[in-house]
């Protein structure tokens, strides 16, 4: 879309961001036959999970964003959970253990980002748990902490619940893990399809980390990981379907409807259609 027709159509633009990540995964899973596909896209803050049946992302006619605000668009059908990188373990009064909503962001990020960040996250824990290389963090080109990650996972939570760090850790990781396991199920089980015949696609900076410790309990056994899947969505944008929905009420008597007044409909809206093609630079008898 256009910067000038995203101005327009600005309602559009919400959510579009995870909803590139599907396309990029029907294209690269393509090459290995590959047609159902359950996305996970694991960033900082959010995990976004989509279904892709035949080698088609699952749509909707409409959703809520932040679970308030309802669209009734046509979109990719895209579930969100607050279970992150930068998610941050907590304790509540009980002195349960929590993983998120709440995310450090970038911002001071996780305490081993070594800002200022003071709540371990699940970032934290993975990297007392030696998934993350502190050598080669980003490549190489940023280094990470692991001794400000033990500290704040001791004060915050091993202490509390009388546990070593390392167990803290890794109960800080089987919480958030549980979080998107469950997340997975709401967009397959609980929709009457089974997991088990779906290839798991992992996405974002943190969900190749995680990906295979979903996988296990719900029975999948096959993984796809990409070396882009931290730009998995930036790819998709690239890649995906160019698209614009066009609707029209046309209100009349059923005995007073014909094909002259419906086709005279479909004409403006056809008109309409190739008016936006032309402004993406499409001809549109191409």
């Amino acid at each position: 879309m256009f910067p000038e027709i995203a101005i327009e159509q600005a309602v559009r633009t919400i959510l579009s961001g995870p909803a590139c990540g599907p396309a990029a995964a029907a294209y690269l899973a393509s090459p290995f036959d590959l047609e159902n596909l359950i996305t996970i896209d694991m960033g900082g803050t959010s995990l976004d999970v989509c279904m892709i049946k035949d080698g088609e992302p699952c749509t909707a006619l409409e959703t809520a964003v932040a679970g308030v605000y309802h669209l009734k668009l046509p979109l990719i059908d895209v579930h969100t959970i607050g279970a992150g990188g930068g998610s941050i373990a907590w304790l509540d009064k009980m002195n349960v253990l929590h993983v998120g909503p709440q995310s450090a962001g970038a911002d001071p990020g996780p305490v081993c980002y070594g800002k200022g960040g003071t709540e371990p996250t699940s970032t934290d824990a993975d990297l007392v748990l030696g998934y993350l290389n502190p050598e080669y963090f980003l490549g190489g080109e940023m280094s990470v902490d692991v001794e400000l990650a033990r500290k704040a996972i001791k004060e915050k939570i091993a202490d509390p619940l009388g546990m070593d760090v390392v167990e803290a850790a890794r109960s800080i990781r089987k919480v958030i893990d549980h979080s998107m396991s469950d997340a997975i199920s709401q967009v397959s089980v609980e929709r009457g399809e089974d997991p088990r015949k779906y290839t798991l696609v992992a996405a974002g900076g943190a969900g190749p980390v995680h990906v295979a410790d979903l996988a296990k309990p719900l029975g999948i056994s096959q993984i796809l990981i990409s070396r882009t899947s931290s730009i998995f969505c930036a790819l998709g944008s690239i890649i995906a379907d160019l698209r614009h929905d066009l609707v029209r009420s046309v209100v009349a008597k059923t005995n007073q409807v014909n094909a002259d007044s419906l086709n005279n409909a479909f004409g403006k809206m056809k008109t309409e259609g190739d008016a936006y093609l032309e402004r993406e630079g499409i001809v549109p008898n191409d």
